[in-house]
């Protein structure tokens, strides 16, 4: 953000723009008691159409751009390391799934949160570390206090209990 009001840059405009039109939808769909599937879907299909693939699907894409893995070996490499993690994860799912979800969530909201946020316009550590948060957790935890039961459901599947057992959680 600039200050002694000169304009914004583009990124900081579509930052709010896409914020401020989050926050509409939001509210509307409060209003209205909920959004039919139908209309979510919709939402889901012109999210992917616009803006691409859920997160996650072009990782390699990703750290090849990011890590300049222009060999071979370096790919190959990384797409090891990348389903040694992945195995360790689903291993440790297996062992505790309790730990497994709680670690996974927070490694999600903490990748969430550095990919949102830019060290640069923070004022300083503790501030980006709070930017860092509030981004990450936010599509985490936003739907669990929306909506416990069904959140609750799915991660009682995801660690083998009920959703009641893990709504106290």
């Amino acid at each position: 953000m600039t200050g002694g009001g000169a304009a914004l840059a583009p990124r900081d405009r579509h930052w709010r723009w896409a914020m401020g039109l989050t926050a509409a939808a939001c509210t509307a769909a409060l209003a209205a008691g909920g959004v039919p599937e139908r209309v979510q879907f919709g939402a889901l299909l012109v999210g992917v159409a616009v803006i691409g693939f859920p997160h996650g699907a072009l990782d390699p894409l990703v750290a090849g751009l990011g890590l300049r893995l222009g060999s071979p070996a370096r790919v190959l490499t990384f797409l090891g390391a990348y389903v040694v993690l992945a195995a360790f994860v689903l291993g440790l799912w297996s062992i505790s799934p309790a730990l497994g979800l709680a670690l996974f969530l927070s490694t999600s909201a903490l990748h969430f949160g550095l990919g949102d946020t830019d060290r640069r316009e923070a004022s300083s550590t503790s501030a980006h570390a709070l930017r860092v948060l509030a981004h990450g957790a936010a599509p985490i935890t936003l739907p669990a206090i929306a909506h416990p039961a069904p959140v609750s459901e799915i991660f009682g599947w995801l660690v083998g209990a009920s959703g009641s057992a893990v709504e106290a959680w």
